[in-house]
């Protein structure tokens, strides 16, 4: 993790020698979004050696998302805390096995989500803020089924980022952010990919109605002596954020 601080902080110096005075930002901003989700997992294992082989896949897993947000702003760092909690939808399920394809009725179920991030904002000349970030992931998920076992899938992970906001027109804001999750265990082996694109719009002068769009890829790899295996979920996540500025 260490290389990865250095990273930020050459970062920042280097983006540093094109900036302006700081705009005044407010010392704390707290957020709540509702948002609409969709996930999929696929899975492929093979017996080393032999042709022998197996892939499974489960589709349109339905999510109702709530997340609350607080960031805190001293000078340019910021450190952002995420919490979410989502309810898995009634719906028929798609999946695959072995070849045979089918549907499968989802009952319902949670997902729990958590995220620190810790970053330097860094103020270009136009006004716009590019900021390098460090942080942790972490969630589960619980996907009950009818007449069928309980699956519970859990992953945590350090990553590095870069975020970026600007404000094309007043009271309109474009912003977006890219996280690279990476796991180093000795037995699994895995990476992630996260974006977000989103537009916010100032209703008064300390309250933003914001919408995004989040696509997250994650994906993990483990072996032992006869079996390699990996798994992966894509997640697409549509939400409407409030967001208020102390």
């Amino acid at each position: 993790m260490k290389k990865y601080v250095v990273t930020l902080l050459a970062a920042c110096t280097l983006l540093s020698t094109v900036s302006v005075a700081a705009a005044e930002k407010s010392p704390l901003e707290l957020e709540v979004t509702q948002g609409w989700r969709r996930d999929r997992f696929n899975a492929h294992a093979k017996v080393k050696g032999t042709p022998i082989h197996a892939n499974a896949s489960l589709k349109n897993i339905n999510i109702y998302e709530t997340r609350l947000r607080a960031k805190v702003n001293l000078d340019d760092y910021i450190l952002r805390l995420d919490g979410g909690y989502g309810d898995v939808q009634h719906s028929r399920g798609k999946f695959s096995f072995l070849g045979v394809h089918g549907n499968h009725s989802i009952t319902g179920g949670r997902t729990l989500d958590a995220k620190a991030s810790f970053g330097k904002d860094c103020r270009l000349q136009d006004g716009s803020y590019v900021t390098p970030m460090i942080g942790y992931l972490w969630g589960e998920e619980k996907i009950n089924f009818k007449n069928h076992v309980d699956p519970k899938l859990r992953w945590h992970a350090p990553f590095v980022g870069l975020g970026f906001k600007t404000r094309p027109i007043d009271n309109w804001t474009l912003y977006g952010e890219y996280n690279f999750a990476f796991v180093t265990m000795k037995k699994v082996k895995g990476y992630g990919n996260i974006g977000v694109l989103g537009i916010g719009y100032a209703i008064a002068p300390n309250v933003t109605l914001k919408a995004e769009y989040e696509l997250s890829h994650m994906k993990a790899h483990r072996a032992n002596h006869y079996v390699k295996a990996h798994a992966s979920r894509t997640s697409s996540t549509g939400r409407l954020a409030l967001e208020y500025a102390f």
